[in-house]
């Protein structure tokens, strides 16, 4: 591997060695480290190096046929003449974010338990992060809707990367994203700097890995996500990835394990490949992926109908980073697809219809320089944007509308970083050609370490997205809609209990204002949309008078991999108002004041682990619906002089592992119940 210092510059003379071996290296003048003869298993490597903080990184995988690569990132620490307290880094700080910010490795997504290796799904550990429901894994961050979320993949941004997804919604039910090709998950959620945006709420930001250097590997993989075949390697320099991957439910069916009236079907392909030229790099990222099912006979009497529904997706694209002098330059270029198309009949008689496409062409460049202890970056991200929603709903809705346009945005942040306080500041400017409106977001965040082993974060900003696609060109009023606004505040406090157990504490409030409103039923508001296989099916006008807000405290204490065991216990409150046309507050419908989750993994004997996850949400709030009005008015009416609360929420998985080493090969055996009660 390679070690760097903060700003990228490679460390010479590092120490480099495997805890609890004898096995060790030093870096040379380029920051390159080599350890030879180490043994297939798991083990935890250390760094150090004088005037830095001595990082560790656990959950190092080496196997016969396969070398870890590591790229270590050290931060200063400043001298004590007078004596120095040596403090294990054991977790990685996101210097341009430390308020709502973790980070994960490729070896903890894979053994989490109860998430089916599904990137979303893993998020749920977290505190602030819920889903509203067990069959889908959409994003429910500090009270924001499944839309307010932005997904990234090496820099492409992803629209929505599950399968089954619809026009208008955050998630669906399982993700198409391979968790073998992750070098880190960063969950960004709130405080995120400026060079994201078109986000409300958080950023998912999942950072690929190149391929093994030196190595040629073969993977088969069947698990809950489906039956598939990995290559991974290196031809020369250059660096390839490549998965495969279909469900097998059908061939389940098919031999008599269950008997449904309809069967969902998936399959993907996701792969990269990497060049590298004396000064950077250039890297190709493509995923494909299609979903579909065909339910017929579904209900009974008068009521049987029949759906056929099908979700395709495509994200493809080029990137290239070189330096210059102190600097990196990197450009983005890629295109992102997604395809909907649903069919319902009842009798034979066609009732509901939709054939819907979004498209995006996407630019993005950005320049970094450092200037002594100062990191500045700016950069533009021009899109084509074309949209088709066909939609046709029998004696109420049909809409063809086809719409091209585009978007534009610049943004400058900085990081400065002086002795024990950093400061990053960033603002972004965001236009959309359709609805001629221009938006202006200003963000900063600060973070001070109190003493080698606690830090103070602060963070304050303001948030803009642009208004859906599905809104904009099917619904009155939609082109004149504003861009969604929202201003954030979170402080809080990070502390190591142990060096490898870390405390994290905070506090944020979140205000809406320019929600999209339903301007025909005075009681709906825009923010409770996003996580329905349906989609966006409400076509009455649209105005941005919709207001909210969220409050709330978020807490987390995260062990690492180290004595054989580790494990995530988070807390979340959460206090939510939105206000629709009607002038009165009510609460969101993905609102639960409070949950509870745990998940571990104790490892009794070498290469064994039990795992568990237990997850606890107190009940929902909701207003049952007024059958007689909505009847009468022709869509659904709610009643908001009867407030209700769903049953308490709890669920328990547990999951055993065990790994073989072997001289060409290595095998991963697992056993996991989920939802046990």
């Amino acid at each position: 591997g390679r070690v760097f210092d903060s700003e990228g510059e490679p460390i010479p003379g590092a120490n480099v060695f495997i805890h609890g071996t004898e096995l060790g290296a030093a870096t040379d003048q380029d920051g390159w480290f080599k350890i030879k003869d180490v043994s297939p298993g798991v083990y935890t490597v250390v760094v150090s190096f004088i005037g830095y903080r001595r990082k560790v990184i656990t959950d190092v995988v080496v196997t016969g046929k396969r070398p870890a690569v590591l790229e270590v990132h050290l931060e200063e620490e400043a001298l004590n003449l007078g004596g120095a307290t040596i403090i294990d880094d054991y977790f990685v700080r996101e210097t341009d974010n430390p308020a709502g910010s973790f980070v994960l490795s490729y070896e903890e997504i894979r053994r989490t338990t109860g998430a089916t290796e599904d990137i979303s799904r893993i998020t749920h550990l977290f505190p602030g992060v819920t889903a509203p429901s067990d069959d889908r894994n959409d994003l429910v961050v500090r009270g924001g809707s499944p839309l307010e979320n932005g997904f990234y993949v090496d820099g492409i941004r992803i629209p929505n990367p599950n399968h089954f997804s619809s026009p208008g919604s955050g998630g669906g039910p399982i993700g198409f994203l391979q968790t073998y090709f992750v070098k880190e998950l960063d969950v960004l959620t709130g405080g995120f700097p400026a060079k994201f945006g078109d986000a409300l709420s958080s950023v998912i930001d999942v950072k690929w890995r190149n391929g093994i250097s030196g190595a040629r590997i073969y993977t088969l993989d069947l698990s809950m996500a489906g039956a598939g075949v990995i290559f991974d390697g290196t031809i020369g320099d250059a660096g390839y990835m490549f998965s495969g991957r279909r469900s097998y439910l059908l061939l389940l069916e098919k031999i008599g394990v269950f008997d449904l009236e309809g069967v969902p079907e998936y399959w993907d392909i996701q792969g990269k490949l990497t060049l590298p030229f004396s000064n950077g790099r250039i890297d190709l990222v493509g995923i494909d992926s299609d979903s579909w099912i065909n339910i017929t006979g579904f209900g009974s009497g008068e009521g049987t109908f029949d759906i056929w529904n099908r979700s395709y997706q495509y994200a493809g694209g080029v990137s290239c980073r070189w330096g210059i002098g102190n600097g990196v330059i990197s450009i983005y270029l890629y295109r992102t697809r997604n395809n909907y198309q649903v069919d319902t009949e009842v009798r034979d008689t066609l009732v509901y219809f939709n054939r819907s496409y979004e498209v995006r062409n996407t630019m993005h460049a950005e320049w970094e320089n450092s200037f002594d202890k100062v990191k500045l970056t700016v950069g533009f991200e021009p899109s084509i944007l074309s949209f088709r929603h066909r939609v046709y709903v029998r004696n109420e809705v049909d809409i063809d509308s086809d719409t091209t346009t585009w978007s534009g945005s610049l943004f400058l942040q900085s990081n400065i970083k002086k002795g024990r306080w950093a400061l990053n500041t960033g603002i972004r400017f965001d236009y959309l050609d359709i609805t001629e409106k221009y938006s202006i977001s200003p963000r900063c965040s600060f973070s001070w370490e109190m003493n080698p082993v606690t830090y103070l974060n602060l963070s304050a900003g303001l948030y803009t997205q642009h208004p859906q696609p599905v809104w904009l060109t099917s619904n009155i009023g939609g082109e004149k809609l504003e861009d969604i606004k929202c201003i954030q505040f979170v402080g809080g406090i990070e502390h190591l209990i142990k060096e490898d157990v870390k405390l994290k504490i905070e506090a944020y409030t979140k205000h809406y204002r320019n929600y999209p409103v339903d301007t025909v039923d005075s009681t709906r508001i825009l923010a409770n949309e996003g996580a329905s296989y349906e989609g966006f099916i409400n076509f009455h006008p649209l105005s941005s008078q919709g207001k909210g807000s969220a409050h709330g405290i978020d807490l987390v204490i995260q062990k690492k991999f180290t004595h054989g065991n580790h494990f995530i216990l988070s807390y979340s409150y959460i206090k939510t108002g939105f206000i629709p046309l009607d002038g009165k507050t009510y609460p969101s419908v993905y609102e639960v004041p409070h949950t509870l989750d745990f998940e571990a993994g104790l490892t009794p004997i070498k290469n064994f682990e039990i795992g568990i996850r237990f997850g606890f949400a107190c009940g929902r709030k909701y207003f049952p619906i007024d059958s007689l009005a909505s009847a009468t008015q022709g869509y659904t009416v709610r009643d908001y002089s009867r407030k209700e609360t769903y049953p308490p929420y709890h669920r328990l998985d547990i999951r055993i592992e065990r790994r073989e080493f072997k001289k060409h090969y290595s095998v991963v055996w697992y056993f996991e119940i989920d939802n046990i009660y």
